[in-house]
């Protein structure tokens, strides 16, 4: 059996090539087509061949896309979980692949040291290491660390392992109950594959409005390899006493829920139940899950109740809902740009709906703070116009107020009123790793340096397989230089642009570099701002003087202004 099994167009042979004899170097036993036999039907030896394999790398190209074959062996690796995807030209996967990570490396000339090679080892010794007992690890190949992972199924937005960032819990949550959401074992129909894990993931929502529980982030507990562990493992290594696991059967618009909730330290089920319900009221259902959960572990929920009346979305957005809700906790242009596309197809079908407007207002509100996009102002006028359109609904919840704030922060607009709803999102559902996020932001460009920082750290301990964790913790080491922690802030974010070397991260990296007087690297590192496009984020936000002027005086220095 072959480790690894490589997908590509004939026009592409090179690349492949050079990309099996870079996994052959690092130890792994590949498979690629030029070692058919001669004497069998070679459809026939291909399947058996991408079945067997433990990872298959897909080498998209324009050529590759328009393929009969390609995307057929990637729908298999799909299916079986052992997708890892490369684009050697810039072309993205044609549907249903743009919805999980494809590495981009357009310029790849067979370089085994380049950061695209790199996340692709990763990723395949995430898949292929069980089993293969002479398989050298990547680090060993390269000298240097992983540097990410990537997702084999939908809406995976796995982690890459940030050694050095914070993990410990605050003293704030280490009371609570703890409790995990486990992803749900579908039977029956699967041709929605994202459902369970949506479904419980808005159950994880609204268990976390609850206030009195430490809800661990669906991102961390509904990743793809916990989907066949014990539960017991899984929660032992998110810090979860308790965790919330089943079935679920979808048939037309019916929907079975059979659901466990297990206290794995004394090892005993503490609650089981049945649920029968037409998909229409699935909300309903999901909230009545956790009402029960809570009473089963002996929760009073009686002060949440108030915040229980919610602007649900109508059966003809759900599943744009579900959608753009898990894309938009991926910040790149092209994620961003759908979850734009999906809310403005959502408003065109409910043209009041708030919980639509707010998510397009920050979508737009991304798009202007972080130059992705051709005409700044007109993103910025038009999410201001959406976080009006959804803050006219009296009914808007946590959701709403947690993305109107970010969005209208991003674009400077009301700051004050920004802070409220983003204080206000975070009183409701104190356990939300993404409204944490944006308030930590929020805090240090603010000045308020020590709440941004315990916002980032407990963003991270909510969500501990965080894929965005290296970036909460720009915000938080932002917040370290404004503390004249220069030391820990310059150590925080070398590690974060090893893992994506993006502008706000390098330029904050400048600027504790520069305090330290380290300025010949400090201008090392501003040479690879002005590569990746000079914009510096968030820390053009900052709103009390010393804070602009510190930004502004040591990017003077370190280009040589």
């Amino acid at each position: 059996m072959s480790d690894v099994f490589i997908s590509y167009a004939r026009t592409n042979y090179p690349q492949a090539r050079a990309m099996a004899k870079g996994l052959a170097d690092a130890g792994y036993d590949v498979w690629i087509d030029d070692d058919l036999p001669a004497h069998r039907a070679f459809s026939t030896v291909i399947e058996e061949n991408l079945r067997a394999a433990k990872a298959v790398l897909v080498l998209w190209s324009k050529d590759a896309c328009a393929s009969r074959w390609v995307p057929a062996e990637a729908d298999i690796a799909y299916g079986e979980d052992k997708l890892v995807q490369i684009s050697i030209d810039g072309s993205m996967p044609p549907l249903p692949f743009n919805r999980i990570h494809c590495e981009r490396a357009p310029d790849w000339n067979g370089e085994l040291n380049s950061p695209a090679w790199q996340k692709i080892l990763a990723s395949i010794a995430d898949l292929a290491r069980p089993g293969a007992s002479q398989l050298r690890k990547p680090e060993e190949v390269s000298g240097k660390e992983p540097v990410a992972h990537m997702g084999t199924r939908a809406w995976d937005i796995a982690a890459p392992e940030e050694k050095g960032l914070p993990r410990e819990l605050p003293a704030s949550v280490t009371t609570k109950p703890s409790i995990a959401v486990l992803p749900f074992q579908q039977v029956g129909d699967t041709s929605d594959a994202w459902f369970p894990d949506a479904v419980a993931d808005e159950i994880t929502v609204a268990l976390a409005r609850f206030g009195r529980f430490f809800v661990l982030s669906s991102i961390s507990a509904l990743r793809p390899e916990n989907r066949d562990r014990p539960p017991e493992e899984v929660a032992a290594e998110l810090g979860a006493r308790y965790v919330l696991s089943g079935k679920i059967q979808r048939s037309d618009q019916r929907v079975r829920f059979i659901a466990h909730l297990d206290d794995v330290i004394e090892a005993r089920r503490v609650w089981s139940d049945r649920f029968d319900e037409d998909l229409d009221d699935i909300f309903e259902l999901q909230d009545r899950i956790a009402r029960t959960v809570a009473k089963s572990i002996g929760v009073s929920i009686n002060d949440a109740e108030a915040y229980r009346a919610r602007h649900q979305p109508s059966r003809d957005i759900r599943d744009i809902y579900y959608q753009a809700n898990l894309l938009i906790q991926r910040i790149d242009p092209k994620s961003i740009a759908t979850v734009l596309a999906l809310a403005k197809r959502a408003l065109e079908i409910e043209p009041e709906n708030s919980w639509a407007a707010a998510m397009a207002a920050l979508a737009n509100g991304f798009q202007f703070l972080l130059g992705w996009t051709s005409d700044r102002e007109a993103s910025r006028e038009r999410t201001i116009h959406y976080c009006e359109i959804a803050l006219k609904d009296s009914d808007a919840d946590e959701r709403v107020f947690g993305l109107c704030g970010p969005a209208l922060n991003c674009v400077g607009h009301k700051i004050e009123l920004a802070h409220q709803l983003t204080d206000k999102a975070i009183d409701i559902n104190p356990c939300d790793a993404g409204t944490l996020f944006w308030g930590s932001w929020m805090d240090v460009t603010a000045g308020n340096s020590e709440r941004g920082i315990e916002r980032a750290r407990t963003s991270l301990a909510v969500n501990p397989k965080s894929g965005i964790g290296h970036l909460i913790a720009i915000p938080h080491a932002i917040g370290l230089i404004q503390l004249g922690r220069y030391e820990e802030a310059a150590d925080m974010l070398t590690k974060v642009v090893e893992v994506s070397p993006q502008g706000d991260a390098l330029a904050a990296l400048v600027i504790a570099l520069v305090k330290l007087d380290r300025i010949d690297e400090a201008k090392a590192i501003h040479a690879r701002l002005n590569t990746a496009g000079r914009a510096i984020g968030g820390l053009a936000l900052m709103q009390k003087p010393e804070h602009k002027q510190m930004v502004e005086e040591c990017l003077a220095v370190a280009g040589g202004g």
